[in-house]
């Protein structure tokens, strides 16, 4: 794999995507950072998860959005939970979406907990 020329250097590009996870993640354990790795924008990770936010081009329009993926997480089911919650914050769009995504699994979680749809881009908008 070609080394990416962004490592490091996606504070600018991923501002937004960093404060909405910082809002969403702020009562979780664990430590939201920034990323120096080739094709990692920023990362969270608490003794059991493990998620790895990299950013993802579409092949038809370019379009770039930060997608999330957890990375040999011990609790897996956490993990789907964080990124479900992360996805809810964010609103209906591309942005912390995942390979093989179950929106009916995320809905769930919505629902049980009440949460609004992009409440998270909201606030990080007014921030």
């Amino acid at each position: 794999m070609s080394r990416d020329p962004m490592a490091g250097k996606y504070q600018r590009e991923a501002k937004h995507e960093f404060a909405m996870a910082s809002l969403v993640l702020k009562d979780a354990p664990g430590e939201l950072s920034w990323s120096s790795y080739d094709y990692e924008a920023f990362r969270f990770v608490s003794r059991d998860v493990t998620l790895i936010f990299y950013p993802h081009a579409t092949s038809g329009t370019g379009n770039v959005s930060i997608r999330v993926r957890q990375q040999a997480s011990k609790k897996p089911g956490r993990a789907l939970r964080l990124m479900s919650l992360l996805y809810i914050g964010a609103g209906h769009n591309t942005t912390f979406s995942w390979k093989h995504m179950d929106l009916n699994a995320v809905g769930k979680v919505a629902d049980i907990g009440r949460i609004e749809y992009g409440w998270a881009d909201r606030e990080a908008r007014n921030a």
